[in-house]
């Protein structure tokens, strides 16, 4: 019989090759390498769930998002009245875009900025423009609407074929990042270099507001501005003393959650030397949860093409934040 070798089963003989061979399986050297399962190297094996949850989600979105930051593939800052276009169809191996005032008639799909908006059109004859509603990092599913032939945008997700693409406005320029192909999924990165979880490093915070509507211009790693609106202060208490960081919202302007970017003792030393961004959650009582094992490195640490915040410099910590992401770039 096939599934015989003799009177020896097949999966018998694989079994003893797995635990006992030179050449195992990954998984199965993994399972039975038992650092790869201790403290040392699993910094979260302490970790509550919610912090455990947040940065497996996190990866997700790095291997399979259709905006990962390490699935960059190109990028375009253009000024206003400048375009970009592609004569390929959306099913080429490898769509090639060039930059001008003016797309040609005959453009696969163009795109153009100006004021402070992408205009884009595409041939329905040369393939399918679709835009992103939402993307579910657990199930990795996502909803894609079909986009108009012709439209105008302030921004979004959208993918020509099995190409995604992210148009948004960085003042003051537009900017379109080419992704890799959705075919190229699930994308290189196993794990992130995180500290060990740190429960010190968890805080109960308050928000003391600050003046309404304040449209704060902060520096970017680029060299640009870019407008943040800013609610206030995040204050909290670490070791007897009581420390405050400027508060901002990223998108919108619902305060539930606030946009932190801080430096501390370790940046530039341990960790990203731009610094670290973390979310407040505010709680029913109207409390904010700051939990730094959460900090994270901007996204241009993993790619030139993004144009990141620089925290000010009110939001340095004397104190090191030994927790979250200690990446220090590409």
């Amino acid at each position: 019989m096939r599934a015989h070798i003799g009177r020896i089963p097949v999966y018998a003989i694989w079994i003893v090759l797995a635990f006992f061979g030179t050449h195992r399986p990954a998984f199965v050297r993994d399972y039975f390498d038992l650092s790869k399962r201790s403290p040392a190297v699993d910094p979260l094996v302490k970790a509550p769930a919610d912090v455990r949850q947040w940065w497996i989600a996190r990866l997700r979105r790095f291997q399979w998002s259709p905006t990962s930051p390490i699935g960059v593939r190109t990028v375009f800052y253009l000024k206003a009245g400048s375009g970009l276009y592609t004569r390929d169809p959306a099913a080429a191996a490898s769509p090639r875009w060039q930059q001008t005032p003016h797309p040609p008639d005959d453009a696969a799909l163009a795109i153009v900025f100006r004021d402070q908006q992408f205009r884009v059109q595409w041939d329905s004859r040369q393939g399918r423009l679709e835009q992103l509603i939402q993307w579910d990092p657990m199930t990795l599913q996502g909803t894609w609407q079909p986009a108009t032939q012709h439209f105008t945008t302030p921004g979004g997700t959208f993918r020509w074929g099995e190409w995604p693409l992210h148009l948004s406005h960085h003042p003051p320029y537009g900017r379109v990042l080419i992704f890799r192909s959705m075919r190229e999924r699930p994308l290189p990165i196993a794990r992130f270099d995180l500290f060990p979880y740190n429960p010190e490093m968890r805080f109960r915070a308050r928000l003391i507001p600050g003046p309404s509507h304040r449209t704060a211009w902060i520096e970017t790693s680029r060299g640009l501005q870019t407008p943040m609106p800013e609610v206030g202060w995040l204050e909290f208490t670490y070791r007897g003393k009581t420390y405050r960081l400027r508060a901002f919202i990223e998108e919108g302007n619902d305060p539930s959650v606030l946009f932190i970017l801080f430096r501390d003792a370790t940046t530039g030393k341990t960790t990203y030397p731009v610094g670290r961004y973390v979310e407040a959650v505010r709680q029913p009582d109207g409390s904010y949860i700051l939990d730094l094992n959460k900090a994270y490195v901007p996204l241009c640490a993993y790619a030139d093409a993004y144009n990141c915040p620089i925290p000010p410099k009110e939001n340095t910590l004397p104190f090191a934040v030994s927790a979250g992401e200690r990446f220090m770039g590409h």
